[in-house]
């Protein structure tokens, strides 16, 4: 019986995160009914993850392929663009995030894309990061050369018409409104921009109104010019496709341009020192949105694997201890988590949370009070096993599936990691000593030095925020401004 396995599954499981998940419930329940009739194989000292095969090819001008390949009726395909809103000009903020939304429209007669999607069985997907413009395509295998023949011409066709123009804008401004309207992205939003203030990844991702009145057609076309080439792309994909055949209608897809991408700008990451705090002003709340955190190891430092369980501890699932103290003993909230921000630029650790107005400056309090006392011990034996199993657990779940495997090897070759990373990662978990997990959480938590954000109404708190040890002002913007 292998019996570290059960062992990570089983305090995974007994943490409660997975009671939400009937999918990842009945993986761990599989798992474990195997491991009890010894059909799994005999443990060994520190047994190594099994993941998927992950291979490597090249296409044109360098572009890189992954591939995890399995008889499967859907193909994913993640192409990764090595670019995103850090690319930004400062007068034109929303470039990136309006010229990325240009691929949804086709390359042809937009009027009839979605249709010649549907028709195919296939669908699209648009993300965009400071430093990488995720598509996601969805297809059956079958229908694969006609899918890759219609991203073809998608890229070889720059948006051209105004009236397209025209849309782009009218979306992104609308995603503005709504964006000011959720309290909980407008709290993250503002986290992340106080958090790299100063440097390209503190760009607004959609702009301002201002910054959309002076983009123009032709800004979209050079930055898909500049951008939108072979040599900048990474495709990850998954299902039924050979290296072979993926190499070929990769290069067919995009033939080589000869063309270097524009590079992204230096990150300029300054850590702040102290407890800084901005009060995101919006009146007539029923309820304050919290996000605090600082800047993190990123998953090529040595620390990360460390980092990664000592984040657990802190909220990462039902038994970490802000759980405990915020929700389970006191009922001040219903959520609170710790978690990554993860761009190839930067990675943040932060926490999030939200309370009733009257409420919010105990949880606050309470949080800086569990972070303190946390650097302080490093948390007890059984806290830092339940955390790196946890984690262990999750990583041996997350990447089960061909497709989640594939793209997260590809978020991670942009750390300079090779395709096997996530292998090496989460064996690397799971051996994890408690004094490295306690050490770490001990010098990489920086309860002392913390942007902390609340979207609230700022009149509030002003006074009982400079109270609090460490915070030396208060700072204060509308929710609205531009």
């Amino acid at each position: 019986m292998n019996r570290r396995r059960l062992r990570i599954l089983a305090n995974f499981l007994s943490i409660g995160h997975l009671a939400c998940s009937v999918k990842f419930l009945a993986a761990a329940s599989l798992l474990l009914l195997l491991s009890s009739c010894d059909l799994l194989p005999v443990a060994k000292a520190n047994p190594e993850p099994e993941f998927g095969r992950v291979q490597s090819a090249l296409g044109s001008d360098g572009m890189v392929l992954l591939l995890v390949e399995r008889p499967d009726e859907l193909v994913t395909l993640n192409l990764l663009i090595r670019s995103g809103s850090a690319n930004d000009p400062p007068d034109r903020e929303g470039l990136a995030y309006v010229s990325a939304r240009a691929l949804l429209w086709g390359g042809g007669d937009w009027r009839v894309f979605d249709d010649q999607l549907a028709d195919l069985g296939a669908r699209l997907e648009l993300q965009v990061e400071p430093s990488t413009i995720l598509l996601r395509v969805e297809l059956l295998a079958e229908s694969a050369p006609e899918v890759f023949a219609l991203l073809a011409e998608l890229f070889a066709k720059p948006p051209s018409e105004q009236e397209v123009f025209s849309k782009l804008i009218e979306e992104t401004l609308i995603r503005q409104s709504a964006l000011r309207e959720d309290d909980h992205e407008l709290a993250l939003s503002f986290f992340r921009r106080f958090v790299h203030e100063g440097s390209p990844l503190s760009s607004r991702m959609l702009g301002t109104r201002e910054s959309m009145e002076n983009l123009s057609l032709r800004d979209v076309q050079r930055f898909w010019a500049q951008h939108f080439v072979p040599s900048n792309m990474i495709l990850a994909a998954a299902g039924e496709l050979s290296l072979e055949r993926l190499q070929l209608l990769a290069q067919q897809t995009w033939p080589a341009s000869g063309v270097e991408a524009a590079a992204l700008p230096e990150p300029r990451l300054t850590p702040r020192l102290g407890r800084r705090v901005l009060l995101v002003d919006k009146p007539m709340r029923s309820q304050n949105e919290l996000v605090l955190g600082h800047l993190a190891p990123a998953p090529n430092d040595p620390a990360w694997p460390a980092f990664e369980v000592a984040v657990a501890l802190v909220g990462g699932n039902f038994s970490s201890r802000l759980v405990r103290a915020l929700r389970t003993q006191r009922g001040l909230t219903y959520d609170v988590r710790a978690s990554r921000w993860r761009d190839a630029m930067s990675t943040t650790f932060y926490i999030s949370t939200f309370a009733a107005p009257d409420r919010a400056m105990q949880v606050l309090e309470i949080i800086l009070e569990n972070l303190d006392r946390l650097v302080a011990d490093g948390g007890s034996e059984e806290e830092l096993v339940l955390a790196r199993d946890y984690v262990a657990g999750h990583m041996l779940l997350a990447f089960d599936s061909p497709h989640t495997l594939a793209l997260e090897s590809a978020r991670l070759l942009r750390y300079g990691l090779p395709p096997d990373a996530v292998a090496s990662l989460s064996k690397a978990v799971a051996q994890l000593s408690i004094s490295e997990i306690r050490a770490a959480t001990m010098s990489l938590i920086q309860s002392r030095d913390l942007c902390i954000v609340m979207v609230c109404s700022a009149e509030h708190y002003g006074e009982a925020l400079l109270r609090i040890d460490g915070v030396p002002s208060v700072m204060i913007a509308r929710y609205d401004e531009e």
